[in-house]
């Protein structure tokens, strides 16, 4: 069973917790549908589970807070995991090359929009400075 799949499978790894280990979590980047025509949660609603972190945008927060559903939790059984791995690869999906790809261009967006930011403070900063405000 997967250490997201519930709550109390996260207890199994507590006596590894308390020795000083960090469980991993997995990582929803930017869950907010990118299509204005198509409906505003879903991708918050099909990928929540226990233990893991969502980077939604501030409009779908809303958007799930006001009527988003949570129909069932995220599980993903290893046998299950297998078996889709498997039919990817039939199907000529290379998906450790895929995961590759996504990983690096994740940390590139993310990297963009971390150096975006900091241009942004840096321009405000020599603004107040230049105003005698800082």
């Amino acid at each position: 069973m997967s250490p997201f799949s519930t709550e109390s499978s996260l207890h199994d790894f507590a006596p590894s917790i308390a020795a000083g280990a960090r469980a991993k979590r997995l990582l929803w980047a930017s869950t907010g549908t990118k299509d204005p025509s198509a409906p505003d949660t879903p991708y918050v609603e099909q990928r929540a589970a226990c233990g893991t972190i969502n980077t939604m945008p501030q409009e779908t927060l809303h958007a799930f807070a006001d009527h988003g559903h949570v129909k069932q939790a995220l599980m993903m059984e290893d046998k299950a995991a297998e078996a889709m791995l498997a039919a990817y690869r039939l199907g000529g999906i290379d998906a450790d090359a895929l995961a590759a790809r996504l990983q690096r261009e994740g940390a590139d967006a993310f990297s963009a929009s971390w150096h975006k930011l900091l241009e942004s403070i840096a321009t405000k900063a020599a603004k107040l400075a230049e105003n005698g405000k800082a």
